[in-house]
């Protein structure tokens, strides 16, 4: 995808994009010119989930891990973009109820998002 006209023509309109089902890799990470990705890749190129951030912006964002491989944070730095706290922003791969995916959890992906929402709460009132 990210050498297709059309993909790159929509995410050229955006400075912050969310995306799962990347199926990148370590080996094989995102790349698309202009853009910084965070993401969390698993292996044999399934699923995945990235932040893809301009790179003029990287510079006031931060990347958190989560505790799952299908969830990822970021947080906007108040003094870079001028916000009164910290905002934090999360992406989280939820698959559909009847996937073999769902069913080989060995958690609720709700809780974890719940979880995490809780955590970043906290640090956003800091």
């Amino acid at each position: 995808k990210t050498n297709d006209p059309g993909f790159l023509k929509e995410i050229n309109k955006h400075h912050i994009i969310a995306l799962v089902e990347t199926h990148s890799t370590d080996d094989k990470p995102i790349a698309i010119e202009g853009y910084h990705a965070y993401q969390v890749n698993r292996s044999k190129a399934h699923g995945g989930v990235a932040f893809i951030i301009k790179k003029e912006l990287r510079a006031g964002v931060k990347f958190y891990p989560a505790q799952t491989s299908d969830m990822l944070w970021i947080s906007l730095k108040k003094e870079f973009f001028k916000l009164q706290a910290d905002l934090y922003i999360g992406a989280a791969y939820v698959p559909p109820v009847n996937s073999s995916n769902a069913r080989k959890r060995e958690y609720d992906i709700f809780e974890c998002i719940e979880q995490e929402i809780f955590k970043y709460s906290l640090r956003a009132k800091q």
